[in-house]
């Protein structure tokens, strides 16, 4: 159970999932650190009302929760079948949202298995294969949902004859709840709503046919300033029709340590949760704890919280020096320096959910250029670390300059702005005053070029981070040698001045949004990983980005923590360049590669294999999708490539193999051995499947960055090259129009944009994302970027190869602390971190 537990834990990351914070162990116990919910179970809830059931709409609501963490859980490489599902686990916070809990018996679906290892379930909401008839998949948990829905609106046990058919226990429920409830819980896995989806669905039209649903958080509409009657959750913005409104997020509960285990406790004849997000029992305030069966009846205090509370984080950038000015290129390390420093207007959450920041609501409207006018509202009081005003001038100043130069780093966003193409040409000097307007210190509007609901999201990116204009008048660019003056508007500020071996950071007590447990962060700075290790080594570092597997001792590698990023690896062709204007050529050499093979060749624990370019874990990844010709997996199809090659080769007029093109392949090892490897083994796939030798460039460390965005619209340009994109903002246009669509500084292979027979096709999937930036429904949206994203992949787009992961080095002191996708720790997550006592570690 601990290990299931343990397992899902760390994988999973979905609004109705508790988060997971950390583990740990004494000699005795085993511990899991999880999100506090401040609320019953649903089993304790219904226990409560006088009638001993629910209102059909509050039925209706929780059904609709549940089942989109279903749809989440079920889309999962393998598929995750709860097989738990029942009222005593799931909770209801007090504001309405619900949270699945207790994954102890959950397990992976394995296509082919017969049945499950092991019988496990609860009578009345136990499907009947989970007793072993057949593998329990997605319609289990279907099933347990439609006992679970029957349950609340009855009263009744499932076991009970009379709960069996909720009308008689409940007269007023409309046509049609009975027939969804049979259905869901028919006999036969077949007979049942093929998925999670389809039950939701039907959810929603019964809620609509008998005009409901504007009782139903879950399918409320809220406009602009208006309350939400029976749930405000907050971390999501919420959309209305041409409007968008974000709720301002209530603050969390107070940080305290963990309370003392008593010295003595009987012992368990089975695993005992008494976490906040298990039984609603011995609610801690953030953290929680899970207690396996004791070996002795004296168990040992849980471990203390340290009496001083800091951590020392490594910054390893090969000498360079810091970049501390959001408006700079700099590594993932600095940008994890300058989102403890500095606030944006909106901020991403550790689950990707795009949350209020110096911004309390924002709401658009459509302008007469085509575009939205986007209002944001500060929240009120705003300071910087000096105690100064943040006002919307520092904001507006902030964003523009961003697009200081079209040199850039991210220059290529002020496409999206109101002449911020020609802002990068030096005319207009500055947005502000133009598509940046500052009615009064609490309002800024943005003005944009199109209709796309990204803004918000991409506000998140790190070079809008706000820095204080004062500041930067006074010193120009050299303000961030003097952010102790006052420069500070995230949640810590620069204790002293920057000294060459690094700074030391203090909680901001001007931050909007809270304090955090951790009173200091000492950010060390590093030339070499040979110093930095040795500091680790002797416990002057709390955490390191991990060296090679290989060179790790034993303790390291158990203080080893790997995390999938949000970066995709890919190999790219130019559609203008001759083979690769012809698709099944493209196809041909994309499904002679096996990935997996290449990723276990390359590296010891080495990134994932994938078909995406949406990568897993972020909005829009689309776990059904395949690679060219249908492939299900990222192993290719060698006897596809083949038939596919010679069907590109007699369109082409290629008589032989011998008379194929020349084919160059450039790409940047850096030097490293293992990206030589991998390069070697993708040349080396090609030659044994297509018989084809490609010719290898390797740059050896010589920036490839020009050269591929001199391919765009160039016949001339690069043929085909390795390249990889890391996300800037958590939306699935991130890595569709953006990458894609007609002008765009990236669309460097050309697609749409090209003499190939698809060519039409490719600018109807153009338009098709243009579309999708603008829908208004989330989920129309993100399905619209999933299916132009298997066409994308059809047309070989992008040809990619692997998700990127990072491995670190994190003391066993140290608790709560994870990186997201981006590959930092968020600003919810430096809030909740905490260190305890080392000698109890």
């Amino acid at each position: 159970t601990y290990n299931r537990e343990l397992l899902f834990g760390r994988a999973l990351k979905h609004p109705h999932l508790p988060i997971f914070y950390d583990s740990f162990t004494d000699q005795d116990h085993w511990y899991l650190v999880v999100q506090y919910i401040d609320g019953p179970t649903l089993e304790t809830y219904v226990q409560q009302k006088p009638s001993q059931r629910l209102a059909l709409w509050e039925v209706l609501d929780i059904g609709i929760q549940i089942c989109d963490v279903l749809t989440y859980l079920h889309t999962r490489r393998p598929p995750v079948i709860f097989r738990g599902i029942k009222p005593d686990n799931i909770m209801r916070s007090s504001n309405g949202s619900v949270y699945l809990v207790d994954f102890g018996i959950a397990r992976h679906f394995r296509p082919g298995q017969r049945r499950d290892t092991q019988l496990l379930g609860s009578p009345g909401y136990a499907a009947p294969e989970q007793y072993g008839s057949s593998q329990t998949d997605e319609r289990s948990d279907i099933y347990s949902l439609g006992a679970t829905l029957q349950m609340l609106l009855s009263g009744k046990n499932p076991l009970d004859d009379t709960a069996s058919h909720p009308l008689s226990a409940a007269s007023y429920l409309p046509q049609g709840v009975e027939q969804l409830l049979e259905h869901m819980q028919a006999q036969l896995p077949e007979e049942r709503p093929a998925n999670a989806q389809e039950v939701r669905t039907a959810i929603e039209n019964l809620a609509r046919e008998h005009r409901i649903s504007s009782l139903i958080p879950s399918m409320q509409q809220v406009e602009p300033g208006a309350e939400r009657q029976q749930s405000n959750r907050g971390v999501t913005p919420v959309y209305s029709s041409g409007m968008q409104s974000a709720q301002i997020m209530s603050p969390l509960p107070p940080i305290s340590p963990p309370p003392s285990v008593p010295p003595r406790r009987k012992r368990l004849s089975a695993p005992l949760w008494i976490t906040a997000g298990l039984l609603g029992a011995a609610l801690l305030c953030v953290f929680g704890t899970m207690i396996l069966p004791s070996h002795h009846n004296d168990a040992p205090p849980r471990p203390s919280i340290a009496s001083k509370q800091e951590i020392f984080m490594g910054v390893n950038d090969g000498g360079a020096a810091p970049v501390l000015d959001p408006a700079l290129a700099a590594s993932t390390q600095d940008q994890q320096v300058m989102t403890m420093l500095y606030a944006g207007l909106t901020t991403v959450d550790s689950r990707n959910a795009v949350e209020p920041g110096l911004a309390q609501s924002w709401s658009s409207q459509a302008n007469t250029n085509g575009g939205l006018d986007w209002t944001f509202r500060l929240r009120p009081n705003l300071k910087f670390s000096d105690g100064h005003p943040l006002t919307s001038t520092d904001v507006a100043f902030s964003i523009d300059r961003a697009f200081s130069s079209p040199t850039s780093e991210y220059a290529y966003l002020a496409q999206y702005f109101k002449d911020g193409n020609a802002r990068l040409k030096g005319n207009p000097k500055t947005l502000v005053g133009d598509s940046l307007l500052t009615p009064d210190p609490s309002t800024l509007i943005i003005k944009t070029t199109n209709q796309g609901v990204f803004l918000p999201t991409m506000m998140s990116t790190y070079c809008f981070l706000v820095v204080n204009k004062g500041l930067v008048d006074k010193y120009g660019k050299d303000f961030t040698k003097h952010l102790d003056e006052g420069g500070s508007s995230g949640l810590f500020k620069q204790a002293s001045s920057i000294q060459p071996n690094g700074m030391d950071l203090a909680l901001n007590p001007s931050y909007y949004g809270g304090q955090s447990r951790l009173g200091k962060v000492f950010v060390r700075y590093y030339k070499d990983e040979r110093t930095e290790r040795a500091d680790y080594r002797a416990g002057r570092l709390s955490m390191m980005e991990a060296p090679d597997y290989d060179s790790l001792t034993s303790e390291e590698q158990s203080n080893r923590v790997v995390t999938s990023l949000a970066g995709i690896n890919y190999l790219q062709m130019n559609y203008l360049v001759k083979p690769f204007d012809n698709i099944k050529i493209r196809q041909a050499f994309a499904l002679a590669l096996d990935k997996s093979a290449i990723m276990d060749g390359a590296f010891k624990a080495g990134s994932l294999a994938t078909n995406h370019i949406i990568p897993e874990g972020q909005p829009g990844y689309n776990a059904s999708l395949t690679g060219p010709g249908g492939t299900t997996t990222p192993h290719g199809d060698p006897a596809a490539a083949k038939k596919l090659l010679a069907q590109g080769m007699q369109e082409e007029g290629i008589q032989s193999i011998e008379k194929f093109p020349a084919i160059t392949f450039t790409y940047n090892s850096w030097n490293i051995v293992s990206s030589q490897d991998e390069m070697k083994l993708i040349q080396q796939q090609w030659t044994s499947t297509l018989g084809i030798t490609v010719k290898m460039e390797d740059t050896l460390g010589k920036p490839l960055n020009d050269r591929i965005n001199g391919s765009v619209n160039n016949p001339h340009g690069l043929q085909l090259w390795f390249n990889g994109w890391n996300v800037d903002y958590p939306d699935p246009q991130n890595w569709t129009t953006l990458q894609f669509t007609k002008g765009s500084v990236w669309n460097s292979g050309n697609y749409g944009q090209n003499g190939s027979t698809n060519a039409k096709a490719q600018q109807q999937v153009q338009a098709d994302l243009l579309k999708a930036d603008a829908l208004q429904d989330p989920q129309q949206r993100l399905v619209a970027y999933q299916q132009a994203e298997q066409q994308l992949i059809n047309d070989v787009a992008w040809l990619p190869i692997s998700q990127n992961n990072r491995a670190e080095l994190v003391k066993p002191n140290v608790r709560g602390y994870q990186i997201d996708e981006g590959g930092y720790a968020t600003p919810d997550v430096m809030q909740q971190m905490f260190i305890i006592a080392q000698e109890n570690s």
